[in-house]
């Protein structure tokens, strides 16, 4: 139990989720944000489309075909099913706590837009304040521990994107911003009137640059590449504080960031549009590895992050065979990129794999669209355990599942 009590605070960076530029809600999984009206309804492919303002956040250059100013907006809700305590549930099982249990977690919301000037396309758009949350209690033989921990997250985006006979191009900037925090509670029966409360907190911000060609390789095909890279922290800071009852003496320590949490992201996608009422594509985002300690001054190494390599899939689908109504559908996978070397130090750290699958109906209008649909992903794994004896590190089984509903919208200003 002293073992656990000192480090059940510490998990940081492995258990808590972010939702980085690289298109991630959470650290160790990228994948899992639908952002843009099109992307998503057709499983989150957009590098080498060309449909709304949106699919800048995956390639600027996709945008470069847009021929007047644009309003785009994406909103998704979600209800999120997250058995962190060793449970092992099954889809039907979710299904049914999601909607006997199942609560509203977080809200994103993409609005963007775009003004063109002497061939150029430029503009912008707000991934709104991404929050999620989680919440336990777990009963280990010698007491009680609660823990709660929430992050938010916002992206600024810009963009600028041309066309140059069968290319197109294009960059962005994003500016993401970050808070981060936890608390943590805990009781032992060895000592009854021996209280423990920990409270961690961190804040940053991050520069990131993205590149991006789109080729129309033949009437009907396109094909994109695009990265993102993580230039420049703009700053960022923190604190930890740990007081006990019954005792004079008590921890409270600020420290520096001074590096950022995201790996490097390239993709490639296809899309193929026959000459029928279909739409195909299918993107790669391959994510690099990576080690550091975020901090240059900490308490513990409450901020070391080891991510192994990841290749994340994307399939989408479109069928417009009617004039005022059409669907889209899609799946995609969500791997985690931990390396499963589980300690005290990532207490909550967890090694999931996801898959997910998005439908979406949609009425295309002279001046844009609007869809209706939703999203799911899912998957089973490991974590460690929270209630093994002190000098142990064990796991036990995690499972993730996320249910969602979209609504889009584009308008252009013709």
């Amino acid at each position: 139990m002293n073992l656990l009590r000192r480090h059940l605070c510490r998990f940081g960076l492995g258990a808590l989720t972010l939702t980085g530029a690289t298109a991630g809600a959470r650290m160790y999984n990228y994948g899992d944000l639908p952002v843009g009206e099109r992307a998503a309804g057709m499983g989150m492919t957009a590098v080498a489309a060309s449909s709304d303002v949106g699919d800048a956040y995956w390639n600027p250059a996709a945008v470069a075909d847009l021929q007047a100013p644009m309003i785009g907006a994406s909103v998704s809700s979600y209800s999120r099913i997250d058995a962190r305590t060793g449970e092992d549930v099954s889809v039907f099982e979710s299904i049914k706590d999601s909607l006997v249990r199942g609560s509203v977690e977080t809200i994103p919301a993409f609005v963007g837009g775009n003004f063109n000037t002497k061939g150029w396309v430029w503009g912008g758009g707000i991934v709104m304040p991404s929050t999620l949350s989680f919440r336990g209690t777990l009963n280990p033989d010698d007491g009680i521990i609660s823990y709660s921990a929430k992050s938010r997250a916002t992206h600024l985006l810009t963009f600028a994107s041309r066309r140059k006979g069968t290319f197109s191009y294009g960059a962005s900037l994003t500016v993401a911003s970050f808070t981060e925090e936890e608390n943590s509670f805990e009781l032992s029966s060895d000592a009854p009137n021996a209280l423990q409360n920990t409270e961690y907190y961190y804040s940053l911000n991050t520069l990131i640059a993205g590149l991006g060609v789109v080729w129309d390789a033949s009437p009907g095909w396109r094909l994109g590449v695009s990265t993102s890279l993580p230039v420049r922290l703009l700053g960022g800071d923190g604190s930890f504080a740990e007081v006990r009852s019954g005792e004079t003496d008590h921890t409270v320590k600020k420290f520096s960031l001074d590096r950022h949490p995201f790996p490097m992201r390239f993709s490639a996608g296809v899309e193929w549009i026959p000459e029928t009422a279909w739409t195909f594509a299918f993107d790669v985002h391959a994510y690099t590895g990576f080690t550091r300690n975020l901090a240059a001054s900490a308490p513990y190494s409450l901020l070391s992050v080891s991510a192994k390599p990841v290749v994340n899939l994307n399939l989408g689908v479109q069928w417009r065979g009617w004039s005022r109504v059409g669907l889209r559908a899609g799946l995609f996978t969500n791997f985690s990129s931990s390396k499963e070397k589980f300690s005290r130090y990532a207490t909550l750290q967890d090694s999931v794999d996801m898959y997910g699958a998005t439908a979406a109906i949609y009425f295309p209008t002279p001046n844009g669209s609007i869809s209706i649909g939703g999203f799911m992903q899912g998957g089973q794994g490991k974590m460690t355990d929270l209630t093994a004896d002190g000098g142990s590190v064990g796991t036990v089984k995690r499972t993730i599942y996320v249910y969602g509903a979209i609504l889009g919208s584009t308008y252009l200003f013709l």
